[in-house]
């Protein structure tokens, strides 16, 4: 499955020659029964839903929602997100309804709305802004933070998503929801895009010595198979680069062009230290097996990074291993796909993005005469 990749933010600050992180943003969105733009139904319970399938992460930093909605009475609406374990987030719910009760907030929405609890981009209070319109007037589009439903004690309180999932997330079918809560004013959901923000991937060195024109490592999966969507190159300038995949090791198929499938083919711009990710075609590592990457940028003077492995690869320390993978020395390619190949072993620079793909999503489902049975997505 492709990932559709919207972002990539480096860290500006550096140790040991390597970036101290880097963060792939995915974002996945569903589609209602008949599509966008829908009409919410008035006083539905069931509201309308869209499902999305969202991957495994590694080390999730945030997870963000943009929604498309038109309404002229905010306090109508209730935003629900739930994940495939049934852990649930209210997004927002009953705006403006105090303990009390009350008709809630009468400001009009217009246009997407993100919720985030990323402060670099100065969220908003939802409520608190609210409460300064006048009514009639638009929300602004803009980040906000979500907040505790209306009508209950401490309506309106800010809520974290990231928090409410980070330890409970699960990959799958999630399910968001949007209800209007009345049968006066009716309104329309426009889109709806759940977006995460992963912070880890096996980044090797970013120390380099020396490069060439090209760059040959592989990966081995450890207990679970690996779906790789990504990889960061370190190069320093602009190049047509080219990224190729074999299954298995590439001893003895380095001039075997037909045993490699092309998975990558675009143009690069790198600062050196800096990253140049490029997008390629998903590929899956088996568990306990090894692929293959062969890189090639070709530009007038830009190189793929690599490093020299200290005593021609005795130091381990040079190669990249977590808990789920493990990055293997290389070599330096020159002519793509010859036998001009003499630079080994070194070590390839770079970064590889990743999840643990779930073939099967299921849950035990009990029906009404107490059958219990799984359902499966």
């Amino acid at each position: 499955m492709k990932c559709h990749i919207t972002a990539l933010i480096i860290a500006l600050s550096f140790s040991f020659g390597q970036p101290a992180y880097s963060q792939l943003i995915i974002e996945r969105t569903g589609t209602p029964v008949g599509g966008f733009p829908t009409t919410i139904p008035d006083g539905d319970p069931d509201g309308v839903v869209i499902g999305i399938n969202m991957p495994a992460f590694n080390d999730i930093q945030f997870i963000n929602l943009r929604l498309g909605l038109q309404h002229t009475w905010l306090g109508d609406l209730e935003v629900i997100l739930t994940s495939p374990n049934g852990e649930e987030h209210i997004i927002f719910a009953s705006t403006g309804v105090s303990e009390g009760g009350g008709a809630g907030d009468s400001s009009d929405v217009d246009g997407v709305y993100t919720f985030t609890d990323n402060l670099s981009v100065w969220p908003v209070d939802w409520w608190s802004l609210a409460e300064v319109l006048e009514g009639g007037e638009t929300m602004p589009t803009n980040n906000y933070r979500s907040s505790l439903p209306g009508g209950a004690a401490n309506a309106g309180a800010i809520t974290s998503i990231t928090d409410s999932f980070r330890s409970k997330y699960a990959p799958g079918v999630w399910s968001l929801r949007v209800l209007d809560n009345d049968d006066v004013v009716e309104g329309t959901w426009d889109s709806g895009i759940l977006e995460v923000v992963d912070g880890r991937s096996a980044m090797t060195l970013f120390n380099s010595d020396t490069g060439g024109k090209g760059s040959v490592f592989s990966i081995t999966a450890k207990s679970e198979p690996i779906a790789v969507t990504n990889l960061g190159l370190n190069i320093d300038g602009i190049c047509t680069s080219r990224v190729f995949f074999k299954k298995g090791g590439y001893d003895g198929f380095l001039a075997n062009e037909g045993a490699w499938t092309k998975v990558f083919e675009g143009i690069s711009v790198g600062t050196g230290d800096l990253e140049a990710v490029v997008d390629i075609d998903d590929v899956t590592i088996d568990a306990n097996a090894t692929g293959s990457f062969y890189v090639h940028c070709e530009g007038v003077s830009t190189t793929v990074a690599y490093t020299i492995t200290p005593n021609n690869g005795a130091q381990s320390s040079y190669d990249f291993s977590d808990f789920v993978l493990d990055t293997e020395d290389g070599i330096g390619a020159t002519t793509p796909f010859s036998n001009n190949i003499t630079f080994s072993p070194r070590t390839w620079n770079g970064a590889v993005y990743y999840y643990i793909p779930d073939t099967e999503v299921c849950a035990a489902i009990q029906d009404s005469s107490g059958t219990v049975f799984p359902v499966c997505l």
